[in-house]
């Protein structure tokens, strides 16, 4: 809960206003290296599972992780800092790549703006941020080793767990007795489905 009231009040410092003002754009939410076709040249000439896509700000396109030949999870935890390394320098010579490849032609999007908004989001760890809001599972990790660092570098090692339990109470008014609440609710379900399933079946708590 600490992590959910910390990326809401930290949306500010993260947005991108200008591209805000512009209009969404379609955006392919899991692409990766096996869903997508190239040639001898690759060139990309097919793309599958393309109903993972949809529209959304601009703002919320970054390279992918993989780039550098590194999943997400090789990105996040200790030892991980000469990963992340490559997946920035991998992301730069991409940014490049794109930049020179489109100079004298003639879009509607001008991807050398689009590029120097992906690099402008990588130089302020947008990129954490948005991925941290994207995937729940992983968000309070990512908050841990990648956002709240650089806002506050003690509140993710000795102070973290004062730091959690403060912020945590102003998720919602009350947040003790909800929480409460939803243990007993807990206690009472499995009550309830061993008394279904009899006193043999095993289930977890």
């Amino acid at each position: 809960m600490a992590t959910i009231v910390a990326l809401q009040a930290l949306y500010p410092r993260f947005r991108n206003m200008p591209l805000q003002r512009k209009p969404p754009i379609f955006q392919f939410t899991d692409l990766h290296e096996s869903n997508f076709f190239v040639d001898k040249k690759y060139n990309i000439t097919g793309i599958v599972d393309i109903e993972w896509s949809c529209v959304l700000p601009r703002e919320m396109q970054h390279p992918p992780f993989w780039l550098s030949g590194h999943e997400l999870d090789d990105l996040d935890g200790e030892g991980t800092r000469e990963n992340e390394q490559e997946f920035e320098r991998a992301c730069e010579e991409f940014l490049q790549i794109l930049e020179e490849d489109n100079e004298g032609e003639k879009f509607s999007i001008r991807p050398l703006d689009y590029a120097q908004a992906m690099r402008d989001s990588l130089q302020r760890k947008q990129h954490w941020y948005l991925t941290a809001v994207k995937i729940p599972r992983i968000a309070y990790t990512l908050f841990i080793n990648k956002i709240q660092p650089l806002f506050a570098l003690a509140h993710s090692e000795e102070e973290a767990g004062i730091f959690q339990d403060v912020v945590a109470r102003y998720w919602r008014v009350d947040t003790i007795g909800f929480v409460e609440q939803k243990r007993r609710d807990w206690s009472d379900y499995l009550s309830q489905l061993r008394s279904m399933q009899g006193p043999s079946i095993s289930i977890p708590v």
